[in-house]
């Protein structure tokens, strides 16, 4: 029907390599999509019912125990990702900010950088969240930023084009876009991320914020 427009859009299309298909493990879920896998996800679930009874914020008051314990042993790698995203965003993080937390990227590398916001963003929250780790690409959005985030080992592939209309695509397959669709002439601006690198738009004003902005944007809040 073309009279229904959105502006946005996630889809998700992979075959599953470590869970049965099940529709409620279909992707996208609510806040991502993910192409690949947590190879942390034993230590990550562990870890997070062992705090679960730390967990508090004004936003649940006393209804936090409803929404608790966050992952699930029935859930896949990729869902419990999902829901502790979820989470975070609901304790008011943004969903950038979510993604700097669970899959950081090296920072270790930047040790000459001790008085770099980023940086210092990595080592406070290194003590308090351990990395959901493993290759993976992250498609995520909350309604205000949608975006892709890279393991920090780049072991999956990540591309973003611009197009002249205005039109933005991040994407895992260079090919999503076929000739037909959007000929060479059509772009405006392309690039790939790197090992722990965060792509994202924000919705609404339509600028990409690339790599570094985004990260000192959400260090500085």
């Amino acid at each position: 029907d073309p009279r229904y427009k959105v502006q946005y859009a996630l889809w998700h299309r992979r075959f599953s390599t470590n869970t049965m298909p099940r529709w409620p493990l279909a992707q996208p879920f609510r806040m991502i999509g993910h192409n690949g896998e947590i190879n942390t996800i034993q230590g990550n679930y562990n870890w997070t019912h062992a705090r679960s009874s730390a967990f508090e914020h004004p936003n649940f008051g006393y209804r936090m125990e409803e929404v608790l314990p966050p992952c699930r042993a029935e859930n896949s790698d990729s869902a419990n990702f999902d829901t502790y995203v979820e989470l975070m965003i609901r304790c008011n993080r943004e969903i950038p900010e979510a993604m700097m937390i669970m899959i950081p990227e090296a920072y270790q590398s930047y040790q000459d950088n001790k008085d770099d916001p980023v940086t210092n963003f990595y080592e406070y929250w290194s003590a308090l969240q351990e990395p959901w780790d493993g290759p993976a690409f992250i498609a995520f959005c909350d309604g205000r930023y949608m975006g892709g985030a890279l393991d920090r080992n780049g072991l999956r592939p990540a591309r973003y084009f611009r197009l002249h209309d205005g039109t933005t695509v991040i994407t895992s397959e260079v090919g999503v876009l076929g000739e037909e669709t959007a000929p060479a002439s059509s772009f405006k601006s392309k690039g790939r991320l790197g090992p722990g690198q965060i792509v994202a738009i924000d919705l609404t004003t339509g600028e990409l914020i690339e790599n570094d902005a985004m990260k000192l944007k959400m260090a500085q809040k």
